[in-house]
């Protein structure tokens, strides 16, 4: 996911950077921290489970991969 992640993040830089620097907004750096804080708390699950940090993302990969198994 992460990889997927990066991946996406350079193809959209890369075309924002083919429009103009001058038409790029940036965000404030009050925004950037909000968007750090946020990205930062961990997730919790209706049952009320606190989720650790990429614990979401192995369990989703590995239905995914149980998944991919059974069909064959």
């Amino acid at each position: 996911m992460a990889a997927a992640n990066l991946c996406l993040v350079c193809n959209v830089q890369l075309h924002s950077i083919a429009g103009g620097m001058d038409s790029l907004v940036l965000p404030s750096d009050e925004d950037k921290r909000k968007a750090y804080e946020a990205a930062r708390q961990l997730p919790v699950s209706a049952d009320g489970k606190k989720w650790r940090l990429g614990e979401q993302d192995f369990e989703a990969l590995m239905k995914h991969l149980d998944n991919v198994v059974s069909r064959n």
